[in-house]
């Protein structure tokens, strides 16, 4: 097996409460009591001359309208403080 198809997922994730709206693509359509699933893949990310190493992006799935989006973990820091979040299985 070749490492760049192996996948880390999350379990799922269900949205329990929206402290605030949100523009980000996806994210804007979250409702209370869907349910997300983050992924990664072991890909190599690349690098820049200038800048270092490029960021990892994480799919995230909405797995009620499979709806999904990419970000950073950068960018997600900052879009998931808008949500309360619950673990709630694989």
């Amino acid at each position: 097996m070749d490492y760049r198809e192996i996948i880390m997922k999350s379990k799922k994730i269900k949205i329990t409460k929206i402290h605030r709206k949100t523009k980000a693509q996806m994210f804007k359509n979250l409702k209370e009591d869907d349910l997300i699933i983050f992924e990664l893949s072991l890909k190599r990310s690349g690098r820049s001359y200038d800048t270092g190493t490029y960021a990892s992006y994480i799919k995230i799935t909405n797995l009620s309208t499979k709806e999904y989006t990419y970000k950073s973990s950068n960018e997600l820091s900052h879009i998931l403080n808008a949500f309360e979040l619950e673990e709630v299985g694989e």
